[in-house]
């Protein structure tokens, strides 16, 4: 029997379980997706930036 089960059984609903059961241990991670998702793509782009050749390929 799962917490989720207990709460069913006291008459909370889907919606009740969801919000207070299911979802605080979501938010951490929705929080933190969009900060670092952003600076991942920063530091991705810096790389190559960094890595590139100055100079345009002779086909281009």
């Amino acid at each position: 029997m799962t917490i989720e089960d207990v709460a069913r059984m006291c008459g909370a609903s889907t919606c009740q379980v969801f919000l207070r059961i299911r979802a605080p241990p979501l938010v951490a991670g929705i929080l933190a997706a969009p900060i670092l998702v952003p600076v991942r793509t920063i530091g991705m782009s810096e790389l190559t930036f960094l890595t590139a050749d100055e100079e345009p390929p002779p086909w281009s």
